[in-house]
Parts: C-alpha cells; structure tokens; sequence
C-alpha cells in the first residue's frame, strides 16, 4: 500500500523567528488544523495564503502538495513536490518530496515516473523502509502493466490474422460463386441451344410433312382434274386400240 508524509510534523518541525514568519506559521497552522479534519480543500487554501506572504516558504510549499494529493489532484500535487525536490537544500524536505512525487505518479499510473522518484528518494535515505516497498510495489505494477499490453498486442495480432482468413476465405468464396454463376450461365446456354432444337413436348423436332387431312380445297381440285385427265387418257388409248382390233378383224 503506498503510504504519504506526515505534512503536519514537518510544519511543526520548521520554525520561525522574523514577525513576517509568525505570520505565515499562522496560516499554515489553520491549514494543518483543516487537514487533520480532512478538510483538504480548506487546507489547500490556508497553505496557499502562506505561501503568498512567503512564496519560498518550503513548509507551506510541501503541505499544499499534501493537500492537493489528498484531493485526488495527482498531477498538480506531483508538480509542486518535483519543484521542490529540485529547488530545496534541505535534505529531509527534498527526499520527503520525492517520495511523495513518486507516490503522486503511482496514483496516475504513471510507474515508470514513480519508480524514478522512489529510487532519488531511497539514495537520499536508504533505510527508509517505506520507499523500499513502494518501489517494490511499483516495479511489480509496471511489469504487471507491460505483460498487459504485450497480451494485448498479441491479440491484436491473432486478431489481425483471423480477419486475414476470414477475408481470403470470403475471396475464394466469392470466387466460388462467380464460377458456379458463369456454369449456371453455360448450362443456361447449352439448355437453350437444345430447346431450338426440340419442339413444345421436348421432342426434337422434325422436317414437316402435308397432313393429307389438310389439303386445301385447290390442291384437291387440281388432284381431281390430274385424275380426270388420266382417265380420260387412259380410255382415249383404250379406244384407240380397239379400232384398230376391229379394222385387223374386217381386213382379214
């Protein structure tokens, strides 16, 4: 578990002599007052207006970033413990910023930060149980986090590969049905060239012949006048053969 500061103890810790140091003390007592009632924003504001009667009061500086962390405001709070980690030349306030720096990028998941800030604390002090355990605590999140977003990458690649099955099997699909369409279209064809071929029954068809129940009534006449005409011939020779049977008779 990350644990913070004592801000209060180290308020109390740093003293001041001059009238315009009472004076900030002041208000920084009634903002460690609304602290300790978890008043946070109150405090915040009491810290700030010790700071604006001493804008390098370290104390007031270090407990407005207590505050701000306490109201989730990570990135503000992380701001003003890095400047004051750089800026101070006291030791204990700068490794008690940095350690609480590394705590305000724990809290925004930036672990990577954390641990850079928990690591400038542990070398300031390293017999600081508390900032060993962090550090501990926020190497094992980073891992935990890359392991994370190596799985991720990775289903994102077997993703990336089964939507490149999916769309090669959907191609040859397509490519399927295109050649089941262009058979379909063939056999369509072959069916039609047949039909030509064939007559409304489906029996092929066949060249036509006169239906002699059908005869118009001027080809029949032309029949009868045919059949007249050889009839009449035929008696003409008959006839004529006759004659002649006779004339050979008388002769002889």
């Amino acid at each position: 578990m990350i644990t913070i500061r004592n801000t209060v103890v180290l308020l109390l810790a740093i003293c001041a002599t001059t009238l315009m140091a009472q004076s900030e003390r002041t208000y920084a007592k009634e903002g460690n007052k609304l602290y300790e009632e978890k008043k946070f924003n109150d405090a915040e504001i009491k810290y700030r207006k010790s700071l604006e009667k001493n804008t390098n009061y370290e104390a007031g500086k270090f407990n407005l970033g207590d505050a701000l962390y306490q109201q989730g405001k990570y990135d503000e709070a992380a701001t003003q413990f890095e400047q004051l980690a750089q800026a101070t030349t006291n030791k204990d306030i700068s490794f008690k910023s940095n350690y609480n720096l590394g705590n305000a990028h724990f809290q925004s998941k930036r672990y990577k930060k954390s641990i850079e800030a928990y690591k400038k604390a542990l070398k300031q002090n390293p017999s600081d149980n508390d900032t060993r355990l962090n550090l501990s605590y926020a190497m094992k999140k980073l891992k935990e986090e890359q392991e994370k977003q190596k799985q991720n990458n990775n289903d994102k690649k077997d993703d990336k590969k089964e939507d490149n099955k999916e769309d090669k099997k959907k191609e040859e699909d397509k490519k399927n049905e295109e050649k089941k369409d262009d058979k379909k279209s063939e056999d369509k064809k072959e069916d039609k060239d047949s039909d030509d071929k064939k007559d409304g029954k489906g029996e092929e068809k066949k060249p036509s012949k006169p239906d002699p129940k059908k005869i118009s009534e001027g080809d029949a006449k032309r029949i009868l006048d045919a059949l007249n005409q050889q009839e009449k011939n035929v008696q003409k020779k008959l006839s004529k053969k006759e004659a002649q049977q006779v004339e050979v008779d008388k002769n002889w």
